[in-house]
This record gives C-alpha cells, structure tokens and sequence, in this order.
C-alpha cells in the first residue's frame, strides 16, 4: 500500500488497479468501506470501455473481442513509478493478456498529488502503438454518507443533458432542469443517473461537504445501490466517465460506439479531476 500524507489529509493507494482506498481527513475516514455486503471495491478505475458492452463483446476490424463491464484496468496491477511524501505515480502497460481482450499498445499512468485539503487526480492515456485507439476511461470513487438529508448539487451550464437507460444500455436522453439531485432518484432498480457537461459536482452530507472538479470529463454517473427490501447504501458513487454503457441500437463495431474516444499514433490524453475535502 502507497501513503502519500500532508498536515490535513492522508490518501492511502494501492498497485492493484492504482485504486485509492482510502483518505482521511481531520482523523475520519471519507471513502467506502469495501464492504461485500454493498460494494467491494472503493475507487476502480475504468478502462477501455465504461459501462457494459452489449452481450459484453465488441468488434474491432472485423474480429470481436469478449471485455466485461468496466474493462480490466481495475484488476490489473500497475508499478510505482514515482513516490514522494505527497505524491505518487503509477503506470500499466499492455501485455499479451490485454491483447486477447483489446488489441492496442498503450499505458495508462495516474498521478495523485495532495495540495492542502485537495487531492488532484490525473490520469494519462497513451497510445503505444501505430493505429487509432479507440476507448472509454472512467473514475468510481465511492464516498460514505451519513444523512438522511443528504443531497448532490450539480455545477455547470444548464439544463444538463441527461441519458436514460434500459437496464445497463442506453435507450435515449432528455433534459434535466434542476441542479440538486435527492437519493430517492436513484433506487429505482438501481440505476444510474448519467449527465453531460457537469463542471463541479458536491456532496451536501448534513454538516459535511465533498467536492469534485469534473470538467475535464464529458459525462458524470451517479449510483448508489438498494437491495431489495429498500435499504439504501451508506455510500454513494460520484464517477466522471468518457464514454458509458452501449446504446440499445449499437452495432458492436468499436469506433461506431456513442462517446468513444480517440488517440492517434504515439499520442496521448488527459484526464483529472479533483477531490476536495
């Protein structure tokens, strides 16, 4: 496990996935558990694809390929390239493994640096190889909430797009006018609320807020499961996404899919975010 540490915030992050799993703030923990009960994970990232694929396979240049929800990155086990008190880097590179299952040449390197009370979170994509990459990259960090009366707040130009889905696939999108966003529109089968074009997004958690920067990222997911009798989870998930779930209509062909991005040869991609606490 990898501790970076300033006077006000400790973040703990593991190789597996370069998942954060943990930071603490004023001696309280803020992210999930990991309890299987709900959820066992805390703060996946995701790649190549976000979302589920329909009948969880793709096609790229006329072979298709089998991927799971989410992608493998999350499961995969990065090096530590760079570590200081307040600081770290860590990098995967594909491999023949990755290649049975997506076949393009990259790296994937995160950065996480703390800056007083903020964790900044930067994500580097990179085409290895000498064709279009095409993927999806994603963050799901999962943040405990205490209050009943908690609330998220959406920052941005509105009305926000929002997508509606069918299950896990996207079937069409509307508007949503508002900006606060109650627990209640999140249990109905446990959906996710998926909007476009969210700059900021905040926790409102009694007399607690969280905040994240997500501006770099076109879309915003929002999920907090229940189980069947109506208990919801003690936690809930802010996840700035390029790219989600298949539309219902796709044709699996990978460069067809709705909000897939594009890296040319030997180039790369940006993504961050900011946790503020």
């Amino acid at each position: 496990m990898i501790k970076i540490r300033n006077n006000e915030v400790i973040a703990e992050i593991t190789v597996k996935g370069a998942s954060l799993e943990s930071i603490t703030v004023d001696g309280k923990s803020i992210l999930w558990n990991k309890d299987a009960t709900w959820w066992n994970r805390v703060a996946p990232f995701l790649f190549p694809i976000v979302g589920r694929l329909l009948d969880n396979e793709y096609s790229v240049d006329g072979k298709t390929y089998p991927l799971s929800q989410h992608g493998f990155l999350r499961d995969s086990d990065f090096s530590v390239e760079d570590q200081t008190e307040t600081a770290c880097t860590l990098k995967f590179m594909s491999n023949d493994k990755t290649r049975e299952v997506y076949p393009f040449d990259f790296e994937v390197i995160i950065a996480y640096t703390l800056l007083g009370r903020n964790l900044l979170i930067d994500a580097t994509i990179v085409n290895a190889g000498e064709t279009d990459m095409y993927y999806s990259f994603g963050y799901h960090p999962a943040f405990i909430v205490e209050s009943k009366d908690a609330y998220i707040e959406l920052q941005g130009p509105k009305p926000f797009k929002q997508y509606t889905f069918d299950g896990p696939y996207c079937n069409g999108e509307t508007e949503f006018d508002g900006y606060r966003v109650d627990f209640d529109m999140m249990t109905y089968e446990n959906m996710t609320l998926v909007f476009e074009e969210v700059h900021r997004v905040i926790l409102h958690d009694g007399k607690r807020k969280l905040a994240m920067d997500v501006r770099s990222y076109p879309h915003l997911g929002i999920w907090t499961p229940t189980l069947e009798d109506g208990t919801q989870a003690p936690f809930v998930c802010l996840e700035p996404w390029a790219g989600f779930g298949d539309r219902i209509d796709h044709d699996k062909i990978l460069n067809h899919k709705f909000g897939i991005e594009k890296i040319e040869p030997q180039s790369q991609k940006n993504w961050s975010t900011t946790i503020e606490v």
